[in-house]
């Protein structure tokens, strides 16, 4: 059997360990990071909106398999989070890195303009939910993940994530495929 060598953004190591140092515990897994580089790579000349930020380890990825001509917004209303993001990602002239609400940032978005939103925050995911599938292209992702019903989570919070996933399952204007895997990823691709 063959073993895969995993290819890391080049930032990839430097924020994870400034992740670590400021004790940042919301750190996405690593299997969601490739597969959001996948996803851009399938989108060339594309425009990403990520909402949540964070440090920037996932936002790493979304660069790692954008294109030369791709742009991309994200969004986090932490500076602490921000700076370590800006640091180590804000050379990179395919980036806007926003520190704001994230509501603000989709009310600013033109609608029908994104080619793959990655929610990982509350708006765009547990509210504000319309306005931000209304920013998706034809054809473009929706992903969000955390979408595991787990026993350390409140049962209120558990409720939210089964209402999500029945939302967005009886929506006639997405597709969605709910992934088993990480910590529960639910992609959506928008057809009307």
């Amino acid at each position: 059997m063959n073993e895969t060598v995993e290819v890391y953004p080049a930032q990839y190591e430097a924020i994870l360990k400034a992740t670590h140092a400021i004790g940042f515990p919301q750190l996405s897994e690593l299997p969601i990071g490739s597969f959001l580089a996948a996803l851009a790579a399938s989108k060339q000349s594309g425009y990403f909106l990520e909402l949540g930020t964070g440090t920037g380890l996932c936002t790493s990825w979304i660069l790692h398999g954008m294109s030369e001509d791709s742009k991309l917004t994200t969004v986090d209303n932490s500076v602490e989070n921000i700076d370590i993001a800006r640091s180590y990602l804000g050379g990179d002239p395919r980036i806007d890195i926003v520190l704001s609400k994230g509501e603000d940032v989709i009310d600013r978005t033109l609608p029908s303009s994104v080619d793959l939103i990655f929610a990982d925050t509350w708006p765009g995911k547990y509210y504000y939910l319309d306005e931000t599938l209304a920013c998706l292209k034809i054809g473009g992702f929706y992903i969000i993940d955390d979408m595991k019903i787990r026993e350390d989570w409140s049962e209120e919070h558990n409720g939210k994530v089964r209402a999500l996933i029945a939302h967005l399952s009886q929506r006639d204007d997405l597709v969605v495929s709910k992934l088993c895997w990480s910590t529960g990823i639910v992609l959506c691709v928008k057809i009307t």
